[in-house]
């Protein structure tokens, strides 16, 4: 009977002791498991400028507002921020669906 409670009292100690061990040493990953990857080809200068934002045009049907996302040359907005975002704003929305808040006053001239 002592025998066997000193054996479980053993194996006890051994599985903690691996436990502790694994905590502290996680199995690293091989350089194998990760793979790196490489584009395709180098983007260009305007490429990285490129940024998205999104426009709020009003919905025909609903009379609600929906974003509509372009893809526009980050520099434009450096340049003139504020103008630049009203005359997207103005622009037609490239969905039917929906429509301008504001009045192109120029689209005549």
């Amino acid at each position: 009977m002592k025998n066997k409670k000193l054996f479980l009292f053993i194996i006890g100690i051994i599985i903690c002791a691996v436990i502790v061990i694994m905590i502290k040493n996680p199995k690293e990953e091989s350089e194998g498991d990760t793979a790196e990857i490489t584009p395709m080809e180098e983007m260009t200068e305007e490429q990285e400028r490129q940024t998205m934002i999104s426009l709020y045009y009003t919905n025909i049907e609903t009379n609600t507002l929906i974003p509509e996302a372009r893809v526009i040359d980050a520099k434009e907005l450096l340049e003139n921020p504020y103008k630049t975002l009203v005359e997207y704003i103005i622009e037609t929305p490239k969905n039917e669906k929906l429509k301008s808040s504001f009045k192109n006053r120029n689209k005549g001239k």
